[in-house]
């Protein structure tokens, strides 16, 4: 970071001995570390609930399907799984991976509230 800032320093100093006129100064937002490993965590967690929400909506419209088939059909190697039971533990994963998301925003839009 100093080495960044003695260029700068030096690039300011080259444009006002050459033009001599009225420099305007670009100032670096300085950010955390620990704020910026926070919020590439809660992307991270964002994106790994939607996709799991999205694989566990499928997971649970298959469920559903074999249930379905499962009531129709005579034979009793489709309807010997419990396809009701898979799907509500499918629906729950769903329903704790929205949590995660609606939670994960709103820390990240706590956190970038004050900027």
């Amino acid at each position: 970071m100093n080495n960044r800032n003695q260029k700068f320093n030096q690039e300011y100093q080259a444009k006002y001995d050459e033009s001599r006129q009225i420099v305007i100064r670009y100032h670096y937002i300085k950010r955390s570390r620990t704020r910026e490993f926070v919020e590439n965590k809660l992307l991270s967690v964002g994106i790994v609930c939607l996709l799991s929400t999205a694989f566990l909506g499928i997971g649970a419209l298959g469920c559903w399907g074999f249930e379905i088939i499962g009531a129709n059909a005579s034979s009793s190697i489709i309807s010997q799984y419990n396809w009701q039971a898979r799907k509500n533990i499918c629906l729950g994963g769903i329903l704790v991976c929205i949590s995660g998301v609606l939670g994960s925003a709103l820390l990240n839009g706590c956190l970038n509230f004050d900027e």
